[in-house]
């Protein structure tokens, strides 16, 4: 037999991602984020959405060329002679 989890509802997963619930609805209705919908109620797999956020994560850039450690000692420089 599948175990079934506790799934997660809208309210906990917006507290969760620090977004207000009605971002959590409307992120449903237009299916940018996996859901369940039993008999009107919108409920959330913890799998699938662990998933989804690892899906959306975004490397760090590299540096290219120095730019990003120039940028760094620019600043480095401002503050520490103000």
């Amino acid at each position: 037999m599948t175990e079934l989890r506790k799934l997660i509802r809208p309210d906990e997963l917006a507290e969760t991602l620090g977004v207000a619930q009605v971002t959590i609805y409307s992120w449903c209705r237009r299916g940018l984020i996996p859901h369940l919908k039993l008999e009107g109620v919108v409920r959330f797999d913890p799998d699938e959405i662990a998933e989804w956020i690892r899906e959306r994560r975004i490397p760090a850039r590299k540096n290219y060329g120095g730019l990003i450690s120039a940028q760094r000692k620019e600043v480095t420089s401002k503050t520490s002679t103000a």
